[in-house]
């Protein structure tokens, strides 16, 4: 009869872990926390930092903010466009996204940062070439050519 109770309370014992457990899957899936401690857990991988729990502790005071690239071929219309109408802004994904942002941003939206901007690689090319500057002199004679845009030069644009 002890055998039994020995069993039955074994059992008990295991249904409530597997409960217990579940219940904590249940909570970091609807709170997402799988995702972030993936994400931790590999930048530590990767970094292999000295100290991991000071590592660990920075990045989760520190934000990163939120970087996206819009990439579109060349000719397409620049980030110049001061309308805040969506509509008139016509097919610029890039400022249409930075609008959208904006607006969920000023509507206190979770994880929308502050300081949205967005930059217009080739805004920043012509205002290099009106400027005349050796950049602008550089780029200009590429567009002549026909030919790409040292990438040296768009990055320290971009910067």
């Amino acid at each position: 009869m002890e055998q039994l109770d020995e069993g039955a309370e074994r059992l008990n014992i295991k249904k409530a872990k597997l409960e217990f457990q579940q219940d904590i899957e249940s909570y970091m899936e609807e709170e997402k926390l799988h995702d972030i401690f993936q994400d931790m857990m590999t930048s530590v991988i990767k970094e292999m930092p000295k100290d991991p729990i000071q590592f660990l502790i920075d990045r989760m005071t520190n934000q990163t903010p939120l970087r996206i690239c819009v990439v579109t071929p060349p000719g397409m219309k620049g980030g110049e466009d001061t309308s805040n109408d969506l509509e008139e802004q016509g097919d610029n994904v890039a400022l249409m996204l930075e609008q959208h942002l904006k607006i969920a941003e000023e509507q206190g939206q979770e994880g929308v940062g502050p300081a949205i901007q967005c930059i217009s690689v080739g805004d920043l090319i012509q205002k290099e070439i009106t400027k005349k500057s050796d950049f602008g002199k550089r780029i200009y004679e590429s567009r002549k050519k026909y030919s790409y845009i040292e990438d040296e030069i768009v990055i320290e644009l971009v910067k």
